[in-house]
């Protein structure tokens, strides 16, 4: 998790407060934040606003997409081995109830000139419907080539679904530049939101889709208050149908906000600039000490990761020392995952620097 934001937190504190007299809270109310939410995440991500869906988590946004898709016998869908689980175990009880066959694309060996993006380009055939990826693989960092990967999947006719949890918000991404049909991002990371709340964007094809709950707040007649039992099989525009039942969450969502528009302010650009800045000397003490991390081609500036698996220390051990340096950092089967962001310093990295220096 990212830490909040102060504004963030003061935002969170309101809206608890507000709950403690709701005769102040108006019809108009459940609705005005989530526009705002929805309007300053589709400029961060290039895409139409009302194909915006608030979530509480990626793999309800995930379960949605995939209950409006179908399969033919003998379909494939392209995966990268050791995806996050919520990823995982909704593709597969897809597969297994659509006849879909799941493959799942290996890394290439260090000794190979094949990126990742590479291969499952390559793994690409006939039968071939769907590839879902994530931006950024949770365990090791590597990046993946959406422009090229899109433009792949464009001249063949794939939906390309995209898990952008581990990098939205710390790295520019252009859903139409890339041709995504859906993308699925947690706010908790990268950007600055708090647990629980997420965002999915949806193709328009899949408007008229079976939503995973049949909420009150997502029909098109919801703001009248004195009219929800005129029933109406009607949902609002968009991809609403898809928002998450009592999505007006007075805590949650003016946490989201803020935080939203503290990221505009600095832009995703200015973000990742800052983190290229931070993150050179420690590539650079990766390289002239041994250290095995990503190659630059397949490699975001605030997520890199330390293989130590040939290492006579392991990460567990050194996250162990580190911590006691109030240093952290996250242990991923062999490798340390060091997340930089805003919220480091140049001193920081030199630290982190000494201490491993240190220790190996």
């Amino acid at each position: 998790m990212s830490p909040l934001l102060v504004s963030t937190q003061q935002a969170g504190i309101q809206g608890i407060k507000s709950k403690g007299d709701p005769t102040k809270i108006n019809p108009e109310d459940f609705f005005t934040i989530k526009e705002h939410i929805k309007k300053l995440y589709s400029e961060l991500v290039n895409c139409n606003q009302e194909q915006i869906a608030l979530i509480p988590s990626s793999s309800y946004g995930y379960a949605s997409v995939f209950q409006n898709l179908k399969a033919n016998k003998g379909d494939e869908i392209i995966m990268v081995t050791d995806e996050f689980p919520s990823s995982y175990y909704t593709i597969n009880k897809w597969c297994n109830n659509t006849g879909a066959n799941l493959i799942e694309i290996s890394k290439p060996s260090r000794e190979s000139e094949m990126t990742w993006s590479e291969k499952l380009i390559e793994s690409i055939n006939e039968n071939t419907s769907i590839i879902a990826i994530p931006t950024v693989h949770w365990i090791d960092g590597t990046a993946f080539d959406l422009k090229q990967i899109g433009k792949a999947c464009r001249k063949n006719n794939i939906k390309l679904i995209v898990d952008g949890t581990q990098s939205v918000g710390a790295v520019p991404i252009d859903i139409t530049e890339c041709n995504i049909f859906a993308l699925i991002v947690a706010s908790y990371k990268w950007l600055f939101g708090p647990y629980s709340i997420g965002l999915l964007y949806i193709d328009k094809s899949l408007n008229t889709g079976d939503p995973i709950e049949y909420s009150w707040m997502n029909r098109s007649n919801a703001a009248d208050f004195s009219s929800l039992t005129n029933y109406t099989d009607e949902y609002g525009e968009g991809a609403s149908r898809y928002n998450v039942g009592e999505f007006s969450n007075f805590i949650l969502l003016p946490m989201l906000k803020d935080a939203l528009e503290q990221l505009s302010n600095w832009t995703v650009e200015g973000v990742n600039n800052y983190c290229a800045e931070l993150s050179r000397d420690l590539i650079e003490f990766c390289k002239s000490n041994g250290l095995k991390i990503n190659d630059s081609r397949e490699r975001e500036n605030h997520l890199i990761s330390i293989d130590l698996s040939e290492s006579s220390i392991t990460a567990d051990e050194i996250v162990k020392e580190l911590k006691k340096e109030n240093i952290s950092v996250s242990v991923r089967k062999t490798l340390i995952r060091i997340s930089i962001n805003v919220y480091n310093t140049p001193e920081d990295i030199s630290k982190f620097i000494s201490a491993v220096k240190r220790l190996i």
